[in-house]
């Protein structure tokens, strides 16, 4: 028996409770964190550690004591720029600017890490759309899906695959916000992200 068959067999009501919901615009999909790492991307813990290392950071002997402390890797990642912002408000290029232009800066210098750490060993797009390929089809018939990874992959691909007359994705990151119920795909990356850009 291949795989699929055993799917359906092991599964027969949840896959046609997913196929009327489906039918009927009703459907969502839920993108774990795990996705992207089979691709080369990392995991909160991985990336938070690549964070710790970078250059700019180098932070290791912190992240140690939060590790010892067990503290919640989306606090071990607000301490580790917090300690960033607070060692580089005083460089040079910075110290003539009030607080604010200065944070924004500093802010968009972590956004760059963080990207960097990220995206260190992204795959090759074609490898890209192997994998998630799977996914695409599914996202874009479904009325919002809900992604829990940092990287942007799933993102690309829609637009990628997209017509002419379509957005190919809108990105919600409050939940609170009001965004159009029009059968595209929505990519919600959650709020633990901004753990990591505050």
């Amino acid at each position: 028996m291949d795989e699929d068959a055993e799917v359906f067999n092991r599964y027969p009501r949840a896959i046609a409770h997913m196929y009327s919901q489906m039918k009927n615009n009703r459907f969502g999909v839920v993108l774990g964190a795990g996705v992207g790492k089979p691709l080369g991307y990392p995991d909160w813990k991985e990336l938070i550690q690549r964070i710790a290392n970078d250059p700019k950071v180098a932070d290791t002997d912190l992240l140690r004591i939060l590790e010892k402390e067990k503290r919640p890797l989306p606090i071990q990642a607000q301490i580790l720029f917090g300690r960033f912002r607070d060692k580089h408000r005083q460089d040079e290029n910075l110290r003539h600017l009030n607080e604010s232009e200065a944070i924004r800066i500093l802010r968009a210098d972590w956004r760059n890490i963080v990207h960097h750490c990220l995206y260190a060993d992204a795959p090759p797009s074609t490898t890209l759309e192997s994998v998630y390929s799977q996914f695409v089809d599914v996202v874009r018939r479904s009325t919002m899906t809900v992604n829990y990874n940092f990287d942007d992959t799933l993102e690309r691909l829609l637009l990628e695959k997209k017509s002419e007359d379509e957005r190919g994705y809108e990105t919600v990151v409050d939940a609170r916000l009001q965004f159009r119920g029009t059968r595209r795909s929505f990519i919600t990356p959650m709020a633990s992200y901004r753990g990591l850009v505050r």
